[in-house]
């Protein structure tokens, strides 16, 4: 397993951490091209969950789903793995209730 470490490192670069910077770029830039019809319908799957001016909860829910799919692969041990699992849903629900409110 050794020897395919670097296509392991490198598919979860492009997979996990490209794709969540692709998609904050996107949202960054809604303001300026969001008057483009081919800009809305290539990303509208950001925007059309939340209201206006919270597409931004998308990168929040990217990133809360890869915090909590990396738990196996960090942590071996489940006392671990409770805590992070507590940690993330920790910041996560507050965070959730003042925004969503």
């Amino acid at each position: 397993w050794e020897a395919l470490m670097g296509a392991g490192v490198a598919g979860i670069f492009i997979y996990c951490i490209a794709a969540l910077v692709l998609m904050n770029y996107l949202i960054w830039q809604a303001p300026r091209y969001y008057k483009h019809l081919t800009y809305r319908l290539a990303t509208k799957f950001l925007f059309v969950r939340f209201r206006t001016g919270c597409a931004w909860w998308s990168i929040v829910l990217l990133v809360k789903g890869l915090l909590v799919s990396v738990t196996a692969v960090l942590f071996t041990d489940g006392v671990s793995q409770f805590m992070w699992i507590n940690i993330i849903f920790t910041i996560y629900v507050p965070l959730a209730a003042s925004v969503l409110t």
